[in-house]
């Protein structure tokens, strides 16, 4: 006599092949999103961040303008976090640019200029 087969999900008995192991779809969906969840769970926080960090640029960089200077601050203040950015980029004038997605700033003292790049092969002078 064969073990009696059950849900990794639910535990409900298994009716059907041999290989089965989730009673249905629901039950397999919810096995495999819980797996996930607790897997992606840094990644989601870091993506969450840097959401909130262009959300914060885009706003401060309004109306078409090709660049705004505000004061560190101001950024801080509004919820930015420094240390999560997307990559960096030198200009031809030896400028470092921090990203945050299309939208980039450089520190200049306590002021920090925010730009945005049309795309990523965009020269920053």
């Amino acid at each position: 006599m064969m073990s009696e087969k059950k849900c990794l999900h639910c535990g409900v008995r298994i009716r059907g092949r041999s290989d089965k192991k989730f009673c249905d779809d629901p039950c397999r969906n919810a096995h495999n999103n819980l797996q996930h969840r607790t897997l992606n769970k840094s990644i989601r926080k870091v993506n969450s961040i840097l959401k909130s960090n262009r959300r914060i640029l885009e706003k401060l960089l309004q109306h078409g303008e090709p660049h705004v200077k505000v004061h560190r601050k101001v950024l801080l203040e509004k919820g930015f976090r420094l240390n999560y950015l997307t990559n960096l980029v030198s200009s031809n004038k030896g400028s470092h640019y921090y990203f945050c997605y299309e939208y980039g700033l450089t520190v200049k003292g306590e002021d920090i200029m925010i730009v945005k790049r049309k795309s990523p092969n965009d020269e920053i002078e």
